[in-house]
């Protein structure tokens, strides 16, 4: 039996999955057996430390994680989009972080951001491998929900018995690993490690964002409501998060309007749906949430987006 189960979960995606797969096998620690779980067709070489996991029926990709967790016979697990790659001392570092603490349920290290050619994105998760003295998030629960931890699947290993409790939510197509994250700080905060060092890079937000457009912008906005209202809904909100909940819902607002602005910035109709959306939050809160200064910024977005796209549409 290996130490380690690597497992992929492959469905829907343009990754070229020969190199995905190649990033495990070179790792310099080799005593792992990698599952890749896709309910599509893939080709990969025969290689004894590869089970390829084909299902005939369409499912999420929460779904085939889950039941990758299933099929693994290991003693830690890891995982690795397929729009990701493992660095070579990914393994290693996160298993030797086991040995020295065993009193740890999971540890995790940060990815960097790359576009779709794999070319290093300058943001933040960059600056922490590159500058001095440039501090890690705090690795608490209130980071989790704030935003200042943002991890991706393959930031973590984690030992196979915490899933006896905890799964991913089947439910969610695009924000299942930051519900998961939540649940597992929620319950384990104090147990899970940070790494400094990079495990792996990545092109997995380029890729959501530009393949699926529109449609994944409104339903990242929906679930990730969803989760916090869940969330503070069945809370008793103590001092350790008075005052968090409106915090939380004020960063999500303001990472959406990032991402409009860096990748639809001449989208007027999501502008439109954005602002709708913060006002009714802001109603749930009793007008609480309102900050002017984010909704003018956003309508002065929206006259500018309107002006291009009716520019475009009478060209």
């Amino acid at each position: 039996m290996a130490k380690i189960s690597v497992i992929i979960p492959f469905k829907n995606s343009d990754a070229d999955i020969k190199k995905v797969v190649y990033s495990v096998l070179n790792q310099n620690f080799q005593d792992f057996h990698l599952l890749i779980v896709t309910d599509e067709d893939i080709n990969i070489p025969f290689n004894n430390k590869i089970s390829i996991i084909k299902l005939n029926n369409e499912y999420n990709t929460s779904q085939l994680l889950n039941i990758g967790i299933k099929q693994s016979n290991s003693d830690y697990i890891c995982f690795l989009g397929p729009n990701d790659l493992l660095l070579y001392d990914a393994l290693k570092l996160r298993y030797e972080e086991f040995q020295r603490n065993k009193s740890l349920i999971a540890c995790y290290a940060f990815g960097i951001d790359t576009d779709f050619d794999y070319q290093i994105k300058q943001n933040q998760n960059y600056e922490y491998f590159t500058q001095k003295n440039v501090n890690l998030p705090e690795n608490n629960i209130k980071a989790v929900l704030s935003g200042a931890i943002n991890l991706s699947v393959s930031s973590f290993m984690i030992k196979k018995e915490v899933f006896k409790n905890i799964e991913f939510n089947p439910l969610l197509k695009t924000t299942y690993v930051w519900d998961f994250i939540i649940r597992l700080f929620n319950n384990y905060e104090g147990e899970i490690c940070q790494i400094f060092d990079p495990v792996y890079i990545s092109s997995e937000e380029e890729y959501n964002i530009r393949q699926n457009n529109q449609k994944y912008f409104i339903e990242y906005l929906k679930e990730s409501n969803y989760i916090l209202d869940n969330f503070f809904n069945n809370l008793e909100l103590t001092d350790k998060f008075k005052d968090l909940n409106l915090q939380c819902f004020k960063n999500l607002y303001s990472y959406m309007f990032f991402i409009l602005v860096e990748y639809f910035p001449y989208n007027f109709w999501l502008r439109f749906y954005l602002l709708v959306s913060y006002l009714k939050k802001n109603k749930q809160f009793d007008n609480k949430l309102m900050d002017f200064w984010f909704i003018g910024i956003l309508i002065n977005s929206l006259t500018v987006a309107k002006k291009n796209f009716l520019t475009k549409k009478f060209a």
